[in-house]
């Protein structure tokens, strides 16, 4: 009996090493050189955590206010140490060197999630000192020279626009919103294995579609006036969810709104426009 309770223990000790292991977020390092970060440009994943290094010391590194997505929190190093900040929210996020902005001491951190907060544009919008200026324009320079995901679709006018979207596995849709607008999947109407999604009301958004499948939508505040939409992930066994998200119950104006969005699927599967 003790024997087996030594055991016991023993495994679930080990279970518990191996699972940390797995689940552990990747520590990335940003060194900070005389008046620039090396590199400025880094991306890394939610829940990873990023040393910034000061070399020679004198610099730190703090966001800048209205440069961080929505929910995230600022943050600001001491000077001249090491620190660690870890990133829990995704989206774009620009920081500075607090003692050297004034001379374009700036960078951007890009935290990556299948469910990535959009917030390029309106992090583009904000006004810096004129050397800060011109190192952000730099930086979206190098942005602009990597591909941009074609796969857009507009909230605006009470309407998802294009209200069906097809595309190939593990492509990316950018929503873009124009006005007071959301985009959240619907419970039963996404296949099994795919994690559900909501976005800030008002903000851009976007996501990676990793597994084939229908994908209906709906916006939180106007899903009640038809404000829905379908994407479809095209790949092996992508039909195996086609039934049960075209059978999910819908009421008031989402059921019409429903109604002709299959009706113009099943027009597009004649044509052969979806497999």
């Amino acid at each position: 009996m003790v024997n087996k309770i030594i055991f016991g223990l023993v495994g679930a000790i080990a279970t518990g090493i191996f699972l940390n292991y797995n689940n552990k977020k990747k520590i990335h390092t940003v060194e900070m050189y005389s008046n620039y970060f090396q590199p400025n440009i880094i991306t890394v994943n939610v829940g990873d955590t990023i040393e910034f290094v000061p070399s020679p010391k004198g610099h730190n590194s703090e966001s800048i206010e209205g440069m961080i997505p929505k929910c995230a929190k600022p943050w600001k190093t001491p000077s001249g140490e090491r620190s660690k900040v870890k990133f829990d929210v995704p989206g774009y996020y620009g920081y500075k060197c607090a003692p050297h902005y004034e001379i374009g001491m700036v960078g951007l951190i890009i935290v990556k999630s299948n469910n990535m907060i959009n917030n390029l544009d309106k992090i583009k919008e904000i006004n810096h000192p004129e050397l800060a200026n011109k190192a952000f324009k730099e930086i979206w320079k190098k942005l602009e020279s990597k591909p941009r995901s074609t796969n857009i679709i507009r909230m605006e006018n009470f309407k998802f626009s294009p209200k069906i979207k097809i595309i190939n596995q593990g492509e990316t849709i950018i929503f873009e919103s124009y006005g007071y607008h959301n985009t959240r999947s619907i419970e039963g109407m996404i296949p099994k294995d795919s994690e559900p999604w909501i976005s800030a009301k008002g903000n851009n958004f976007e996501r990676t579609f990793d597994i084939p499948g229908y994908y209906g939508y709906e916006c939180g505040p106007h899903g009640g006036f038809g404000m829905v939409g379908l994407i479809i992930v095209k790949g092996e066994n992508m039909e195996k969810n086609f039934e049960s998200a075209k059978n999910k119950e819908q009421t008031d104006r989402r059921k019409n709104a429903w109604n002709k969005i299959w009706e113009e699927v099943n027009i597009m599967k004649k044509k052969d426009k979806v497999n």
